[in-house]
């Protein structure tokens, strides 16, 4: 099970680098190159936390949604933002990690989806403003 935080729409050269680094809780990225190591190594360090319950997914989840809020009015990523819907998955993860239940490998890890995938439920503009 991930967790949706919105579906994305990366609009041009150089902004899924930025985004992949907004969601792996980079303050800095704007000037910081991307580092896929360095985003792999953070990625599993949360994912080891969430299952060792030193961390709940809801935490990483409101994390990930007070950046995106921070950010994305500059960068236009998000295009459908649910931040409800995140924070609801949350913690059906969190519940299921109380339970002693396997959740999954990705697990609580907050995960934008781009806005070229159709999803049940939830709006998709291919990138159209109308």
């Amino acid at each position: 099970m991930t967790l949706l935080v919105g579906k994305m729409l990366l609009c041009s050269e150089g902004y899924a680098d930025r985004a992949m680094a907004l969601t792996a809780g980079a303050d800095d990225w704007v000037t910081k190159p991307f580092d896929p190591a360095d985003l792999a190594s953070k990625l599993k360090a949360h994912l080891r936390r969430i299952g060792a319950r030193e961390l709940s997914a809801l935490e990483v989840t409101d994390a990930h949604i007070a950046q995106i809020e921070r950010v994305n009015p500059a960068v236009n990523a998000i295009v459908t933002f649910l931040p409800e819907l995140a924070r609801d998955r949350a913690k059906v993860v969190d519940a299921m990690l109380g339970q002693g239940l396997d959740p999954g490998p990705l697990a609580g890890l907050p995960v934008a989806q781009k806005d070229l995938a159709p999803t049940r439920g939830i709006r998709t503009t291919f990138g159209s403003p109308i």
